[in-house]
């Protein structure tokens, strides 16, 4: 899988930028999943992060427990 933020925008388009396999903490990020299996798709999560991104334009809330 690959994590990507968002750090330009237009109207019709934007551009992802790679941050790697380390998300930090209250990131939002757009995954592309490494394919149709689940083994192949799973994410540990981390409750904190020394790692920072650049731009971000991605925003949001984590709403758990949604049914």
């Amino acid at each position: 899988m690959k994590a990507f933020t968002v750090n330009t925008m237009t109207s019709s388009s934007c551009t992802l930028e790679d941050i790697g396999d380390v998300v930090p903490a209250k990131t939002p990020v757009v995954i592309q999943c490494a394919g149709a299996e689940a083994s192949a798709n799973k994410v540990t999560p981390l409750t904190s992060s020394d790692n920072t991104v650049g731009t971000n334009r991605l925003s949001g809330k984590i709403l758990l427990g949604m049914r």
